[in-house]
């Protein structure tokens, strides 16, 4: 009866144990280094409604410790989607690619100007892109800075990631004038965000010029850094504007483009800010589009848009500057550029009181 005990026991422990010893024994997908080629860099760009990534590859050796053009490879893919192209590259590749180690994802102008969404959704549902991950912008094709550029594009690597991080600390950290992210808490596309743009000078260069600001996931516009702290500007994308006219019903979209802060006095503290845009008459100008009025009637609706604009920002401002809300981010510019002028202790009082001049310059086009 003993024995029939203990057995019956054993009966229940051993598939435990064996359960347990399953658990216990490693990684069984486990990847061996000189298995893998690590994914360090992928520029993705759009021509003809198709996307061409290049994928620049560290093929780890056994027997060398540093990255020498021997093993650091340059390979392109080409689809309708990016998960296409790098499905290509994948089957060519010599070894399983790995891509939790991407440190810079390049974009092309042409990426930029089509669907920054799109192109970047691949990565976005690998869980590729997080936020050690940086984003330039290159004008041009980004392809060529990993094609044409090898060397460079090899070496300096950490140098341009070094250069974002420069920049950031030469604003005290102030992502007013550079969001090295392109991520949202949700995983989803900021409605406006600000991509470092990235020039390559002759091949012996890299530097970072301002950047692009990207509004509802396509390019809005290239600005340099004076014009960087105002992008928040742009957040509320474009207004559509009726106005009625001797020649009908004229409907205009004033299509926000970039805003600079600049200091007009120190004493007392003066605030200017000049805000650019582009006026797009939809419709209501077959009555008048060839005529010899065309340019009165354009002037005249030019002026009128910039005054309603105007005078609807400084409404908001001054609202604003009642509630003690910083709705332009004019306060986070004072902070990162001019911290000596800032009253830390006395900022609500400071901000309701500064006065603010605002000036509009816009540019027309017929749709």
């Amino acid at each position: 009866m003993k024995f029939w005990l203990e057995y019956g026991t054993w009966i229940r422990v051993v598939p435990l144990l064996v359960m347990t010893l399953l658990f216990c024994s490693g990684c069984w997908d486990k990847k061996e280094l000189n298995q893998l080629a690590l994914a360090q860099v992928i520029a993705i760009d759009y021509k003809d409604s198709q996307y061409q990534t290049a994928l620049q590859l560290i093929i780890p050796s056994a027997d060398k410790e540093t990255v020498t053009s021997d093993n650091l490879w340059t390979m392109t893919g080409t689809g309708t989607s990016v998960g296409e192209t790098m499905q290509q590259i994948a089957l060519a590749a010599p070894r399983e690619i790995y891509l939790d180690h991407l440190d810079l994802v390049i974009l092309g102008d042409g990426v930029l100007r089509h669907d920054v969404g799109q192109a970047l959704d691949y990565l976005l549902k690998e869980n590729v892109l997080r936020r050690r991950t940086r984003l330039l912008a290159i004008e041009g094709d980004a392809g060529k800075l990993l094609s044409d550029s090898a060397e460079l594009a090899k070496m300096d690597i950490f140098y341009m990631d070094n250069l974002l991080k420069d920049q950031r600390r030469r604003v005290h950290s102030s992502d007013a004038i550079v969001n090295a992210y392109f991520l949202s808490a949700h995983n989803g596309l900021a409605e406006t965000i600000v991509i470092p743009h990235l020039v390559l000078e002759e091949k012996k260069e890299l530097r970072l010029e301002g950047a692009a600001l990207v509004r509802d996931g396509a390019l809005a516009d290239w600005v340099d850094k004076d014009w960087l702290s105002g992008y928040y500007w742009t957040v509320g994308g474009s207004e559509i504007v009726t106005l009625p006219d001797e020649y009908g019903q004229i409907v205009v979209e004033l299509d926000k483009k970039k805003c600079k802060w600049e200091i007009q006095s120190e004493e007392p503290l003066q605030i200017k800010a000049t805000l650019r845009a582009v006026i797009k008459i939809i419709s209501g100008y077959d009555s008048w589009r060839d005529s010899a009025e065309a340019e009165k009637v354009i002037h005249s609706i030019q002026t009128r848009v910039e005054e309603q604009a105007l005078e609807h920002i400084r409404d908001t401002f001054q609202q604003a500057q009642k509630d003690g809300t910083d709705v332009f981010h004019m306060g986070r510019w004072l902070y990162a550029w001019h911290p000596e002028l800032v009253h830390a202790d006395k900022w609500p009082e400071q901000f309701a009181a500064m006065p603010v001049v605002f000036e509009i310059n816009t540019s027309i086009e017929i749709q």
